[in-house]
């Protein structure tokens, strides 16, 4: 006979939040991205574009290294900027999901969303007044 496993409720609920919270994350920071970047251009192929950000703020950074990374970040942009649009509209689906239970989860309001750049017509579509 096999045994079933038995999921604790604590369990589930931590990796909805951990969804939650990565959707929100990616999605907001593909708003930033697109407004550093003038124009969109932003998907996170397996997270090495945030993890090539955060390696990049280092101050003590070698030269050397700083310029290899910021090739790297320059290759995934331009791989990306061919399929923007389609992963653009996948994060935003995922954040239109999560983001009212994120938001009432962490207290949230509208004000803020704007503030970070959503925009009305996606908070309008997650529920979001």
């Amino acid at each position: 006979m096999s045994k079933k496993k038995k999921t604790h409720p604590e369990a589930t609920e931590t990796d909805l939040t951990r969804a939650e919270t990565a959707a929100v994350r990616k999605y907001l920071t593909a708003l930033d991205e697109r407004a550093k970047m003038g124009k969109p251009r932003w998907r996170e192929p397996g997270g090495r574009l945030l993890e090539l950000n955060d390696l990049l703020a280092d101050p003590e950074i070698d030269v050397l290294k700083r310029v290899a990374l910021v090739q790297e970040r320059i290759d995934i942009i331009n791989y990306i900027t061919n399929n923007d649009e389609a992963a653009f509209g996948m994060l935003q689906q995922e954040f239109v999901h999560h983001a009212a239970s994120y938001g009432a989860r962490k207290n949230i309001s509208y004000a803020a969303w704007r503030a970070c750049g959503v925009s009305a017509p996606v908070l309008t579509q997650a529920g979001i007044k």
